[in-house]
């Protein structure tokens, strides 16, 4: 979430980052200044005016049961960043390819593994094939791997 804040990328929240932040959880217009004001005094710790990560972290796992208005900034910063958790949970979930027993998720060195091996099927079934059709005892000789060829091949589907 703060990352997302952060629009001129500088590291930390000034002013027109918090307003603009407020703006996204909805503070009203009237409100901005004073809760921008109100959350700068509480969480800028170095009185430069802005808000580290470490401040910003801090905000969110501090009691602030004694304000109500940075108890409900809280709250709105806290539900913001349980959305944009919640999205991250959903676009990592949608990146597998399935959960079934027999799906490989393309992320794991197994999935990498199982390419190279059935490239190197595929390969080596190109290169014996013209063999084994031309002679009858390379033919039967080459049979075992075929049928491992294949077997892969199906798995692969």
């Amino acid at each position: 979430a703060f990352i997302l804040f952060d629009e001129d990328g500088n590291g930390s929240l000034g002013k027109d980052d918090l307003k603009n932040a407020m703006q996204l959880i909805g503070i009203p217009e009237e409100y901005l200044e004073r809760c921008v004001d109100n959350l700068l005094a509480e969480v800028d710790d170095d009185n430069e005016g802005t808000v580290s990560m470490s401040e910003f972290v801090h905000f969110f796992t501090s009691d602030l049961s004694d304000d109500p208005i940075l108890l409900a900034i809280q709250n709105a910063f806290s539900q913001i960043t349980d959305n944009l958790e919640e999205e991250f949970q959903k676009r990592a979930e949608g990146m597998l390819v399935g959960s079934d027993l027999w799906m490989i998720d393309p992320r794991e060195n197994l999935s990498a593994h199982w390419d190279i091996y059935v490239a190197v099927l595929l390969i080596l079934t190109i290169f014996t094939m013209p063999l084994s059709m031309a002679f009858l005892d390379i033919q039967q000789t080459l049979k075992p791997l075929d049928l491992l060829a294949d077997v892969t091949f199906l798995l692969d589907i």
